[in-house]
């Protein structure tokens, strides 16, 4: 397990100065010395347009519902984190990191059949 240093956690890093004034809960989420997990209930809604629906699709992205069983895994790397989710079972993962340096960028979601 990485040693904790909280200059080198992403989110931290990206917002600087002002991370200290965010909710200590925030905090806790984005500043984890290794990984960092939690279930709940979540609602995901979706855009009612067809371009919306035809983007859900093709991302692959969890369907639509109220109240859907949640889990969420965020692991820190040195290059930054991975977020592991499930919604009703179906998983959405993603990769943050730190663009140049200026933004943070998931290039890419990875969904299990």
């Amino acid at each position: 397990m990485p040693e904790h240093n909280a200059a080198t956690a992403l989110y931290p890093r990206l917002v600087g100065d002002t991370w200290t004034a965010l909710d200590a809960s925030v905090q806790h989420w984005h500043d984890a010395a290794y990984q960092v997990h939690g279930t709940g209930l979540f609602t995901i809604r979706h855009g009612q347009g067809g371009l919306a629906r035809f983007l859900a699709w093709l991302l692959r992205l969890p369907t639509s519902g109220e109240a859907l069983a949640t889990r969420l895994v965020i692991v820190r790397h040195a290059w930054g984190e991975t977020w592991s989710r499930t919604f009703a079972g179906k998983a959405l993962i993603t990769v943050q990191y730190q663009y140049r340096m200026e933004r943070c960028w998931p290039p890419f979601i990875e969904t299990a059949p």
